[in-house]
């Protein structure tokens, strides 16, 4: 209905044109030269409008068939939504809203042949790195940024193809087929095939992705191939396991979750030769909790490359790939797929039938999905790998240990009571028995029996005396001193003074025997020692005792 609406619209603005420029015809069929006549200005309105509106319509209408591809084909919509999204995109640059998670390169990727020319025994796979270099910058492509050697190329077995990154677009004059003769290496380079990343709607990149995963039904993981510098900085670093898990809080755990939750991740190690100049590479195998977040993640990053936001220079491709974890964890470290242990097949001998019975209804048991279930010890296990596995088991074992000695320690403090107890009660049994006035050893030999002579009856035993009871002493009662005496006796005590006192302000006595001093100092000792000494002391007693 559409397009008939608009035939009739241009047939109206025929019709209005040629009755415009009618004289101008009947002129010319009579030889006549009329003069020249200008269309009215809303004829010119709609013929503009008209000369327009086919080249919007057909822009638009490829836009939605191009929007209804990747409907129809299974592979996600990407957005660069700035509020609702985790990623802005800048020209062929797909920039994380962190600054510290890794960029995502949109490159154009120009698969370029190297083959030998005529018959030239030449060997491509022999070239250095900088004579590829060399050899691609002379066939146009000046703006590459990185090449790698193709992983699925078809081609004879003297060539090697090479998938050239190059920021911007196919310089002029370079085309598929377009092949170029390099004389002094005796090569010749042809341009295979030409892919463009930075278009998220490109029909070819869209066929791409949806074989890729109508391929990887099964799949529930994704696995990349990345510089072992990049996950572990240390360059030195050896791995001692085959496998670590990735730490959860590591800026590439960060950067995956871009996407969405992520069940499990695990770096795998490959063995290197020490020595071997070529970088260590480590593959990243990462499963989401949902489908649509693997689908996700693969379409923002397949044929595309990523930036390490902290290394220079550092530009890779991921080379990522679908796969199925288990699947893919056991082929790389050499090791069968886990099996579920079948059940015992069991006799039925003896068993009674159930005749003329209904089978046995069986309940259903509700299973609890997600984080609302309880992991088992032995999932819990199996959700480890790598260094955690080894830090887990450590624990586990060092719990094990401490348990075992609290076990024994345990055992020890109880023997230790049993042993108090028994000292105890042989104390309370000793101090019972011992009569007062018998020494001990006495005691232990009377209590020891002694054995009777041969062919004499046992005497029968003899009862041991109870102790005699202790003596209780009684406290007599104290009489109060009488007022009148109490105040005689404070009076004493106060006007006589205590003969220490008097002695320790004596003089120091000379060494000199002729000394009158000293002489002296004798005779006043000898008299307050004979009298007055001897009555400072007894009336201080009397004081004291009251009298």
């Amino acid at each position: 209905m559409a397009e008939d609406a608009e035939e009739v619209e241009d047939e109206s603005l025929m019709t209005q044109l040629s009755r415009a420029m009618g004289s101008s015809a009947q002129a010319d069929a009579n030889g006549e030269q009329p003069a020249p006549q200008e269309a009215p200005e809303d004829v010119k309105a709609d013929l503009e409008a008209a000369a327009e509106k086919p080249a919007g319509t057909a822009a638009e209408h490829e836009t939605s068939e191009a929007k209804e591809d990747v409907l129809d084909s299974g592979v996600p919509k990407v957005t660069y939504d700035e509020e609702k999204g985790n990623f802005t995109k800048d020209g062929r640059w797909i920039l994380p809203k962190r600054s510290q998670f890794p960029s995502v390169f949109c490159a154009l990727r120009v698969r370029v042949r190297l083959s030998p020319s005529g018959a030239a025994d030449v060997n491509p796979w022999k070239l250095s790195v900088e004579e590829v270099e060399a050899v691609l910058r002379d066939l146009g492509l000046k703006d590459l940024v990185r090449f790698d050697d193709s992983r699925d190329h078809d081609a004879a077995v003297n060539a090697r193809e090479v998938i050239v990154a190059v920021n911007g677009d196919l310089p002029s004059g370079l085309e598929v087929g377009k092949a170029k003769e390099v004389e002094r290496l005796h090569l010749s380079a042809t341009i295979v095939n030409v892919l463009d990343t930075a278009d998220d709607l490109d029909p070819e990149r869209i066929s791409t992705l949806a074989c890729r995963l109508k391929e990887g039904e099964t799949a529930d993981a994704l696995v990349m191939e990345l510089p072992q510098i990049w996950i572990i900085s240390d360059p030195d670093f050896r791995a001692k396991s085959a496998s670590i898990g990735l730490y959860p809080g590591s800026f590439w755990m960060g950067f995956l979750k871009s996407w969405g939750p992520v069940r499990v991740a695990e770096v795998f190690f490959r063995k290197t030769t020490p020595g071997d100049p070529k970088e260590p590479i480590v593959s990243v195998a990462v499963s989401f909790r949902e489908r649509e977040h693997l689908d996700m993640c693969f379409t923002f990053i397949h044929d595309r490359y990523l930036v390490h936001p902290k290394q220079k220079n550092a530009l890779r491709q991921p080379w990522c790939r679908l796969a199925t974890f288990e699947e893919f964890k056991a082929k790389t470290l050499g090791k069968p797929l886990p099996k579920h242990a079948a059940k015992k097949a069991q006799l039925q001998i003896n068993r009674p039938h159930n005749l003329g019975q209904p089978p046995p209804v069986k309940k259903e048991v509700k299973t609890l999905d997600g984080f609302d279930r309880q992991l088992t010890p032995a999932e819990a296990m199996a959700g480890l790998s790598g260094r955690q596995l080894e830090a887990f088991q450590m624990v586990m074992s060092r719990m094990e240990r401490l348990e075992r000695e609290n076990k024994e320690l345990m055992q020890i403090l109880l023997q230790m009571q049993g042993l108090w107890q028994q000292s105890q009660q042989r104390n309370e049994q000793a101090n019972a028995a011992r009569a007062p006035g018998v020494p001990g050893a006495q005691l232990d030999a009377r209590q020891v029996p002694q054995p009777p002579a041969q062919g004499m009856p046992m005497p029968p035993p003899k009862q041991v005396a109870a102790p005699a009871p202790a003596p209780v002493f009684v406290q007599a009662p104290e009489v109060p001193m009488p007022p009148d005496l109490k105040r005689k006796a404070d009076a004493t005590a106060e006007t006589n003074e205590a003969p220490w006192k008097r002695l320790r302000r004596r003089q120091r006595r000379s060494n000199d025997p002729g000394d009158p001093a000293s002489e002296m100092l004798e005779s006043d000792f000898t008299e307050a020692s004979d009298g007055d000494l001897g009555a400072g002391l007894a009336a201080y007693h009397n004081a004291l005792l009251g009298i």
